[in-house]
């Protein structure tokens, strides 16, 4: 057995040894060090120990063997704190009669409680750390002093240097990763880069990778690539961002939309308006801000526009007669009148009185001027040069159109400006190739004077009608169940010229309780006016009473393609009649209805599209209640004009 003696190093790491018997167990706090000189010759009889701990300076101490002792142990204490997780390094350098005759080193990783690590001391002629004759370090009695311990390890780089048993340093290993304390740690070379599938990873100062980190664009050749190309731009939302050093940065968020990369153009900030904003007016054309921040058409107004719509009866600082009154426009299309004529009002303005011209035959003046072609509206105006017979004039009147109504005449004060209302009405039909129509006239010499002269000559005009009227035939709705039974769901678009009616029951479980009528319209040919939309149908209710129900009502409803579901977000204005609930809710009965919209344009041509949305202005919320619109009971008959 050995007697356990202690030695305490002063390091940065106090560590403290006792040698025990060889039967001595690990115990918690220490590392157990078996030395084994078995192979050493001649037998040892001192061991000189140094350890080091995470790569400090290295603590020596000494101990004294017995003379048979081949495997002594050595308790290896820790005074400042047991280093859990860090590396322990020792070597054993063994003398014999003052002369070191074997070497050895070992380390291990302090784990938790103690640890045990043997160290095998070979003779020189066993592991060749004593080589080419080098002398061996003395026991300190006065012969020169080795270079270093042998048996030692420290570090060049990431070269681990051995002090053989010469006292030299030699190079020993090439650590993979760090050279710490005279140890390789460590799995890599700090600063190293690695792929590690789509991400990369860095080596850290202790020589361990770091972990990943995604590499959005890929790795290649440890590092990551390039999210984008520098001085590209991209949109994210309605922000515009550069590319800078391989990453999308600063962010500019733009006035009105950006508007995305094209092949032939960059992203970029665009538009010229906020999406959603209040339309506007250019002219007499009412805009609206589109998704894409483009003022776009919605309507073309007759008279006067303004950002809530069409307004007016007239266009502004247009002047009209009204009896003997002069009537201006004013800037919102409504008549005023200015000033009372003394005598008579012609064409808005006032005109001194004629008197009659014995013995000077009248004559007379047309306007418009023959061939000007008028619409249904239009008046004829008769200016004479005297007072006139108004009943001579009337008689003399002939119209010399087939089928002509009978005109109505309208007399200034002064009896020298008559006013003709022909009454004529477009040819009509249900085809293009209903024949133009024109109106005439002629007032012969039979119209005289108040002093009774003749017309000095017949005065006559032709003038071609601006349009021709057709009906198209009533068209079905865009019904796709063979049951007739409406489709439940949202309205789905087919293209920007045909839509089809879905949504089967109006129910009081839903938040929703309205539903789309639509139409495919037939091609239409150029230049025409859409003048109405006549909707027909028959509602029929299939589940559910009276009770709490609200009336059905017919809104027209605009909107842009594609159709979403902002459409059923939009404000209802109701047209037509009303069906009441008494009136709608008894089951199997049939109720119907008939809407006239009146059309100003044809919305496609604006790319906006109308449709007819039916709808209940009240549901309880406490039962079911179905209706659905019968067919063909339900159709749409248009009506435009063409020249």
């Amino acid at each position: 057995m050995n007697v356990c003696a202690r030695l305490i190093a002063v390091v940065a790491v106090a560590v403290g040894l006792a040698s025990c018997s060889e039967e001595t167990a690990c115990k918690d706090g220490t590392i157990l060090l078996t030395v084994d000189v078995a192979q050493a010759v001649p037998r040892p009889d001192r061991l000189s120990i140094s350890v080091s701990v995470a790569g400090a300076q290295p603590t020596q101490s000494e101990l004294t063997l017995a003379g048979n002792a081949t495997r002594p142990t050595v308790a290896v204490e820790f005074p400042s704190g047991y280093p859990v997780g860090s590396a322990v390094n020792v070597t054993v350098v063994a003398f014999a009669a003052g002369q070191p005759v074997a070497v050895g080193s070992g380390s291990v990783v302090a784990p938790a409680g103690c640890g045990t690590l043997t160290v095998i001391a070979l003779s020189p002629s066993v592991d060749g750390g004593i080589d080419d004759g080098a002398s061996l370090p003395t026991s300190g009695d006065g012969g020169a002093a080795p270079a270093c311990t042998p048996g030692a390890k420290s570090c060049n780089g990431n070269i681990v240097l051995l002090c053989n048993a010469g006292g030299a340093l030699v190079d020993s290993e090439e650590c993979t990763g760090l050279c710490q304390g005279g140890n390789c740690v460590g799995e890599c070379t700090p600063g190293a880069l690695q792929c590690v599938g789509d991400g990369a990873r860095t080596c850290a100062a202790t020589g361990m990778w770091g972990a990943p980190v995604a590499c959005p664009a890929g790795c290649a050749e440890g590092g990551c690539l390039p999210a984008c190309t520098a001085g590209t731009t991209r949109c994210n939302g309605n922000q515009l961002e550069t590319c800078a050093n391989g990453a999308w940065s600063n962010p500019m968020a733009c006035d009105y939309t950006c508007r995305a990369a094209t092949a032939s153009a960059p992203a970029a900030c665009a538009g010229e308006c906020q999406p959603g904003s209040a339309p506007r007016c250019l002219g007499k054309v009412l805009q609206n801000c589109s998704v894409d921040a483009s003022w776009v058409a919605q309507d073309t107004c007759e008279f006067v526009c303004s950002p809530t719509g069409c307004v007016g009866e007239c266009t502004p600082d247009a002047k009209r007669c009204n009896g003997a009154a002069v009537e201006v426009c004013s800037s919102v299309g409504a008549w005023q009148n200015v000033t009372t004529c003394e005598n008579a009002c012609n064409n808005g303005t006032c005109t001194p009185k004629v008197p009659g011209k014995p013995g000077v035959a009248p004559t007379a003046v047309v306007t418009p001027t023959t061939a000007t072609k008028v619409r249904e509206k239009d008046s004829i105006v008769v200016t004479f040069s005297e007072e006139m017979n108004t009943q001579s004039v009337e008689a003399a009147f002939k119209v010399t159109t087939i089928g002509a109504a009978t005109p109505i005449f309208k007399w200034t004060p002064d009896k020298t400006v008559l006013t003709i209302d022909p009454q004529f009405k477009y040819p009509t039909g249900s085809s293009t190739a209903v024949p133009k129509g024109s109106y005439a006239f002629t007032i012969g010499t039979g119209a005289k004077d108040a002093n009774g002269e003749a017309l000095a000559a017949p005065v006559s005009a032709t003038y071609p009608l601006l349009y021709r009227r057709i009906t198209v035939p009533r068209i079905n709705f865009a019904q796709r169940d063979a049951q007739d039974r409406l489709l439940a769901g949202n309205l789905i678009a087919g293209s920007s010229a045909e839509y089809t009616f879905l949504q089967a029951a109006l129910q009081s479980g839903s938040t929703r309780n309205d539903g789309f009528v639509s139409f495919a319209l037939p091609a239409l040919p150029a230049g025409y006016v859409l003048e109405q939309a006549l909707f027909v149908s028959e509602v029929e209710a299939t589940a559910g009473s009276a009770t709490g129900a609200g009336n059905f009502r017919i809104a027209d409803t605009r909107f842009t393609p594609p159709l979403t579901s902002e459409v059923f977000k939009t404000t209802y204005v109701p047209i037509g009649e009303i069906v009441a609930a008494s009136t709608l809710w008894t089951v199997g009965t049939k109720v119907r209805f008939t809407v006239t919209s009146a059309v100003a344009a044809d919305y496609r041509a604006a790319a906006t599209l109308s449709q007819f949305r039916i709808y209940l202005d009240g549901m309880p919320t406490s039962s079911t209640r179905t209706l659905r619109l019968l067919r063909p009971e339900t159709n749409l008959q248009i009506v435009y004009l063409i020249e």
